[in-house]
């Protein structure tokens, strides 16, 4: 859905990317429990990140790039409900 084309991107602009990238995304998906909110806002916060961390302006742009086409692509899911994920089931009561 955009993620590991993203993922490839950030590879083979510079390895770093790549981890940081995956490390927003891990984290915003346990934080907010919604694969397709974590992985728009991941789309979102991956340049500037790079920018604040002086990763350089070709990567920063990379970043910005695949980053809008990822938040893109996952914006029509913003609502959707993932029921087959184990993130996103509600907690036996």
């Amino acid at each position: 859905m955009g993620n590991a084309s993203t993922g490839g991107c950030l590879l083979a602009a510079a390895p770093i990317t790549f981890v940081i990238g995956l490390g927003i995304l891990v984290a915003l998906t346990l934080i907010l429990r919604h694969s397709a909110r974590a992985s728009l806002l991941t789309g979102l916060l991956m340049a500037p990140a790079f920018w604040l961390l002086g990763l350089g302006s070709s990567v920063t742009w990379i970043g910005a790039a695949a980053g809008l086409v990822l938040a893109g692509r996952f914006a029509v899911d913003w609502n959707r409900q993932y029921r087959e994920l184990w993130l996103d089931r509600e907690k036996p009561q």
